[in-house]
This record gives C-alpha cells, structure tokens and sequence, in this order.
C-alpha cells in the first residue's frame, strides 16, 4: 500500500472511531480481558471512559494507535 492511501486509511479510521463508543463488555472482548479489570483500569484512569446514567461509554480512539 502506497504511503498516501494507508495515510487516507488511518485519516477515515480516526474520523470513524471518534464517534463511536465502547460498552465495557465489547472492550473487554477486544482487548481480551475480564469486564472487571476494564472497570479497574477505568477506575485508575487507565483507560479513559464516561458514565452517562448507569452505562459507561469507552471511545474507540483510544485503541487505533
């Protein structure tokens, strides 16, 4: 893949990614670990999260790079 079009690929996944969000689970999933020590690294601002309610959104971003 030539320079320019992976330049073009990485730009319109970080486009895509900044708007979607994570629950706990589908980032546990992804990273291949237990909800638990995603909620305990959430806890040590580890990862980065937001509580609206009673759920917790995870931004993808934060995993691309």
């Amino acid at each position: 893949m030539s320079p320019e079009k992976k330049f073009i690929v990485d730009v319109v996944k970080e486009v895509l990614a900044h708007s979607s969000y994570m629950s706990v689970t589908e980032c546990a999933k992804k990273l291949g670990l237990d909800r638990r020590t995603i909620r305990a690294q959430i806890k040590k601002k580890e990862i980065f999260a937001t509580q609206t309610g009673n759920k917790i959104l995870i931004p993808e971003i934060q995993f691309l790079r």
